[in-house]
């Protein structure tokens, strides 16, 4: 019960104030048997700078995509080969969408199969579509 009323007498004792990227906090600390309160100065940690970027209309390979820069696609395949940097436009407002060819993909197996009944007649085949991965590196 005592550690209960402790933890709960701590909680009420922690203040953290945010003041230009820097946190304050008031934590007690048992001195001689005595608990004094400390301030302890901690830094904030850095925030990654986000990447400011607005959707972009595109149209690749005879479809249109909703992208945001650093995002990878899956379109239909694209004539450009492995590492090739490319430029569409925004089809909505015109902005210059730049885009890098991570490369070829093949899409899921699908079986073929043709039969028809008392004429020993069996054909099997398959197929996979081939795509392009790209990568949308900057809208500007």
């Amino acid at each position: 019960m005592q550690k209960k009323q402790e933890a709960v007498a701590k909680s009420k004792r922690v203040k953290a104030s945010e003041s230009a990227g820097v946190i304050t906090k008031e934590t007690p600390q048992k001195v001689d048997g005595a608990v004094q309160t400390a301030q302890v100065v901690v830094a904030k940690k850095a925030e990654a700078p986000k990447q400011a970027s607005t959707p972009a209309v595109v149209v690749l390979g005879s479809k249109q995509f909703v992208v945001k820069g650093g995002e990878e696609l899956i379109v239909e395949k694209l004539s450009h080969k492995d590492g090739d940097i490319f430029v569409t436009e925004d089809i909505l407002h015109g902005k210059k969408v730049t885009c890098t060819v991570a490369g070829p993909v093949a899409g899921p197996k699908i079986d073929i199969l043709k039969f028809k009944n008392k004429t020993r007649y069996l054909r099997h085949m398959g197929h996979r579509q081939k795509y392009t991965k790209v990568i949308v590196t900057s809208i500007a």
